[in-house]
């Protein structure tokens, strides 16, 4: 009997290049092989979601014309204020804090006050965030509510996507939910996962950032690690065919044949097993 089921999330997140979260259901066989049981799923809850959410927020304060200007006159500061943020939501535990502490690069009050004519701790005092968050000195002090806000649609589009999974009959008893990629390093995240699915096991291990390059290096050197997949895409050739009006457009029609029809050999979402040939035809090339 195989032990069923693993659920593998994982969570990629590449720094102002994306940040997407990729799951995959997997069953472990009696020969510790890995089963695909549902395709690679997933949308745009990465890291870079939360990242938005606190550009947006900023924004809010300081204006787009500020933030636009801060980018394109001083990208250096720009990139190192957010991979300072980066950082912190990588490591920060809301739950061992009292306040997130963020250096300010000094060339964005600047810009606030010469465009706006105003300080940027005025601007953060007459916002709706103000009991929020603060600015002292060159710090940006955020409330761990706050913060946490930052990662709340993120988590949300996670956990919706998991439960939606999870409903489906055959991933009817998963057990374990394994989180890698640099997403799962956030405490916050982690916390959410362990919250919502009591019932799993969740295994993060240690750097989760670097599981995905190790496993594919794994995997490289021992491709029958996963026996069976589900195929994800629809795969074929272009043919002729006999030309049937019912189905096909007259835009293709050539004789009595139809050109371009797409031959399907493989088809979405069947499942693909190790070492298997997939085969279709015989096809004769056209001689015209």
């Amino acid at each position: 009997m195989s032990k069923k089921l693993n659920l593998y999330i994982v969570l990629h997140f590449h720094l102002f290049l994306g940040g997407t979260v990729d799951i995959t259901v997997h069953e472990v066989t009696e020969d510790k092989t890995l089963k695909e049981l549902e395709k690679a799923s997933g949308g745009d809850w990465g890291g870079t979601c939360v990242d938005n959410c606190f550009k947006e927020k900023l924004t809010y304060v300081v204006s787009e014309e500020v933030m636009e200007e801060f980018r394109l006159r001083h990208t250096g500061e720009y990139i190192e204020f957010f991979r300072d943020f980066e950082m912190k939501k990588r490591t920060t535990d809301t739950k061992q804090q009292t306040r997130v502490t963020m250096r300010m690069p000094g060339s964005l009050p600047e810009f606030y006050e010469a465009l706006k004519n105003k300080s940027f701790k005025e601007a953060v005092q007459e916002s709706k965030y103000s009991k929020s968050m603060k600015c002292e000195g060159d710090k940006l002090r955020i409330t761990p509510a706050f913060f946490e806000e930052f990662f709340s649609s993120a988590c949300t589009g996670i956990i919706d996507h998991v439960n939606d999974l999870l409903d489906k009959p055959k991933v009817k008893g998963t057990d374990t939910i394994l989180m890698v990629g640099g997403f799962s390093e956030s405490p916050i995240l982690q916390e959410k996962i362990k919250k919502e699915f009591q019932k799993c096991r969740i295994v993060i291990p240690n750097e989760p950032g670097l599981a995905v390059l190790r496993g594919a290096v794994f995997f490289g050197h021992n491709s029958s690690l996963i026996s069976e997949r589900i195929a994800k895409y629809w795969y074929g050739i272009a043919s002729f065919q006999k030309f049937d009006p019912k189905i096909h457009s007259i835009e293709k029609k050539k004789g009595d044949f139809c050109e371009d029809i797409f031959d399907i050999c493989v088809h979405r979402g069947s499942t693909l097993k190790l070492h298997e040939l997939q085969s279709k035809g015989p096809y004769e090339t056209n001689r015209d």
